[in-house]
């Protein structure tokens, strides 16, 4: 998808995307201890990394289409929020090394279908983390979800993504030769996404750390994304 296609649809769907629960920064701060910085990657509306700024976090939001970062900046610049926004290619970042102690990011790798590309990304994310790479894709087991996608895709390229298995993934991440003291494949997304929704109803979001877990309880072909969670020697 180039710059102009990703801008359109990303603003088509940003005020629905703020509104979302941020699962992926719920994710992350239920899974990882010792996070005191991150750096999301095609960050859409930015919501993990905004909430993960409002738990301490030093968090840095990046895309690679300027219109998508100069509309965040001024949608939050009032903000008190430790969060910054800035563009930045994922094959060439802006940061020092191991600057991070988190670099994540939900659904970059699903729009590449050349290996090589992804390698590569993953190459420069473990450069500047010092901890934690989290990727999120879309799991390609769920065959209802695949079914849903390829028809979304018709009307809205933002729907025509590759698919991933746990498999494919683990062979992505060893081609890296990444230096991993550990390699996780947990769920992530499906049924118990219902709860935010009820937590948020009776204002006892305290609870929503749970659903993170409560996703280890589902089958994986009823399961929507594969959080590849790294940890860096």
């Amino acid at each position: 998808m180039d710059k102009k296609e990703w801008s359109t649809s990303w603003e088509k769907h940003l005020e629905n995307y703020l509104k979302a629960p941020a699962r992926t920064g719920i994710f992350a701060k239920a899974y990882l201890k010792g996070v005191a910085s991150s750096l999301e990657l095609g960050c859409g509306s930015g919501r993990d990394s905004i909430y993960l700024a409002r738990y301490g976090i030093e968090a840095i939001a990046t895309d690679y289409e300027p219109t998508v970062i100069g509309k965040l900046q001024e949608q939050f610049k009032d903000s008190n929020l430790p969060v910054k926004f800035r563009e930045a290619d994922a094959f060439n970042l802006p940061f020092q090394d191991h600057k991070f102690d988190l670099v994540f990011h939900n659904g970059l790798f699903i729009y590449f279908n050349n290996n090589q590309d992804i390698i590569n990304m993953l190459y420069e994310q473990k450069r500047i983390s010092q901890k934690y790479i989290l990727i999120l894709a879309h799991n390609k087991t769920n065959s209802r979800l695949v079914t849903q996608f390829e028809a979304l895709s018709q009307s809205d390229s933002i729907y025509d993504i590759r698919f991933f298995t746990k498999e494919e993934l683990y062979q992505i991440v060893k081609s890296s030769q990444i230096n991993a003291k550990s390699i996780q494949f947990l769920k992530f997304g499906g049924r118990f996404d219902k709860f935010y929704e009820i937590f948020k109803k009776f204002k006892i979001s305290f609870f929503e750390r749970w659903i993170p877990y409560l996703y280890q309880w589902q089958r994986w072909k009823k399961t929507e994304r594969i959080a590849c969670l790294i940890e860096l020697e």
